[in-house]
């Protein structure tokens, strides 16, 4: 017949380890004392403190839960602006999609969770741009671990060039040959249609 044993020990004032040295409960329940079986709800971090995608892809995050995974936990993510900028869509001027503090939930047994950031593909040549991602909040008994800040650099794609363009100091190229000049764009980029300069 069955016997519950499960959540029965008791508190010896003192003793904070079981007999193969695993943390007993702080606070807790016990399971039999001298050798604990309980579950840990887990240390959660990012998969890397460093992450880059191009511009027009989709950069995919990982989440890991490690040193345990039972019962329901939760942790935020916010993304932070640092060279780069994000607003809620892609559009003029919006190099990622930053959707404020996102919440991520790990139901029972769940080891990690992916999440995707779109990087917006922009109309102009520009240096690699960064921002980074915080994990905060944790629920569920969880704990953030050693990896909760990542930097995200985004690599620039020069767009191929189509349409009209003007140079000068006020136009959409400074100038034709010079570095940063709408030849060096072309060289880049190519074109994808007509150009009018």
């Amino acid at each position: 017949f069955p016997v519950t044993i499960k959540s029965s020990g008791t508190t010896i004032v003192g003793v904070t380890e079981d007999f193969d040295g695993e943390l007993r409960p702080n606070g807790g329940t016990y399971d039999i004392g001298s050798d604990e079986f309980y579950a840990l709800p887990g240390v959660l971090q990012l998969s890397s403190a460093t992450y880059s995608g191009n511009e027009g892809t989709t950069l995919v995050v990982t989440v890991t839960r490690t040193s345990g995974s039972t019962g329901a936990v939760s942790v935020d993510y916010t993304l932070t602006n640092a060279t780069a900028n994000g607003t809620a869509a892609c559009g003029i001027g919006t190099d990622y999609v930053n959707p404020g503090v996102q919440t991520l939930n790990f139901a029972d047994g769940i080891s990690s969770i992916n999440f995707n950031i779109p990087l917006c593909s922009d109309l102009v040549i520009d240096p690699a741009e960064t921002f980074t991602i915080a994990l905060s909040s944790p629920t569920g008994g969880a704990t953030i671990g050693a990896i909760s800040n990542a930097t995200v650099t985004i690599g620039d794609v020069p767009p191929p060039l189509n349409g009209t363009y003007t140079v000068g100091t006020s136009g959409n190229y400074p100038s034709l040959t010079n570095p940063g000049g709408i030849f060096e764009a072309l060289n880049l980029s190519g074109a994808s249609g007509n150009i009018i300069i």
